[in-house]
């Protein structure tokens, strides 16, 4: 219900932003975190955006981590234009604060990633991100050598 009134009440200037880390913002701060949203503070976003994150989400290109940031504030602008959280202004102001390309380099890192995320993005075990920017599905090397 959240997130879906968050798209219908989208700002025009935002009408194209996708709805994929909110989701994931409130999943994670659920199970990882276990905190729901009105209890979320700047410290919670801080560990789901330089931690948890990297960690758990596969992007296709590294260039799709471009779409978060500005998906979390016109996210939490919601929040507090329509339920006045508490935290609100205070993780407004943590997430108008990350470097763009800080964020992008750490969702791109991988010595971030967790191992189901590291082995789906290991050359020839699973999926590949070529130049172009799409994953290309490759067959598991380690299937055929055991036959």
């Amino acid at each position: 219900m959240l997130i879906a009134d968050f798209k219908k009440l989208q700002k025009p200037a935002n009408s194209g932003l996708r709805i994929t880390r909110s989701l994931q913002l409130i999943d994670y701060g659920y199970t990882y975190l276990e905190v729901t949203v009105p209890q979320m503070r700047s410290t919670h976003l801080r560990e789901l955006l330089t931690e948890i994150f990297p960690r758990k989400i596969t992007l296709h290109t590294p260039d799709d981590a471009d779409d978060a940031l500005p998906e979390l504030i016109a996210f939490w602008e919601y929040l507090q234009r329509e339920y006045n959280l508490p935290a609100s202004k205070d993780i407004l102001s943590y997430l108008r604060g990350v470097n763009p390309a800080q964020f992008k380099q750490g969702m791109n890192d991988s010595s971030r990633f967790g191992m189901a995320k590291s082995f789906l993005l290991h050359p020839g075990y699973g999926l590949e991100r070529s130049r172009n920017g799409k994953i290309q599905k490759r067959k598991m090397i380690w299937r055929i050598k055991q036959n």
